[in-house]
């Protein structure tokens, strides 16, 4: 008969001996930003890009938006002038001007609804105010989700 500390080293001996990588993190969902530009003049600044996501890691439809543009004045959220999703759902975008020397957050937030349920998915990524120079691009990758009962 084996002792109770027998037991709990060879229980230990044989999780150790797990493979490594045995619980691997899938990648994260990215979003692709295109055709980003932002403005500034003294009192405010000028954004526009258009943003696509594909499927998502957990089932999450993808999306396409272009025209989003609004100024770092804004307040708020604005929607993205044309939004294509196969559900019903919403892009928005909203600038964080940090200064016109240091650039500003680019913060995207996308919902929709499915099987019952409303998502918002927001993430954000800093990036250089591009002036009259080339338009640039980047990704964002969402970090925060909020999920509540559609409402009937």
């Amino acid at each position: 008969m084996l002792s109770k500390i027998s037991a709990l080293a060879l229980l230990a001996a044989s999780v150790s001996a797990a493979p490594a990588g045995f619980c691997q993190a899938p990648a994260p969902w990215t979003w692709e930003i295109h055709g980003f530009s932002s403005v500034c003049t003294a009192a405010t600044c000028r954004y526009s890009f258009n943003v696509s996501g594909p499927p998502g890691p957990s089932g999450q439809p993808s999306f396409d938006a272009s025209g989003c543009a609004g100024t770092s004045v804004q307040s708020g959220f604005k929607s993205c002038s044309q939004v294509r999703v196969d559900v019903p759902g919403d892009v928005q975008a909203q600038e964080f001007n940090h200064g016109i020397d240091i650039g500003a957050s680019i913060s995207v937030q996308y919902t929709f609804e499915q099987n019952g349920v409303k998502y918002t998915y927001t993430g954000n990524n800093s990036v250089a105010h591009t002036g009259n120079g080339p338009a640039v691009e980047f990704t964002i990758i969402p970090t925060e989700v909020f999920a509540v009962p559609s409402e009937a």
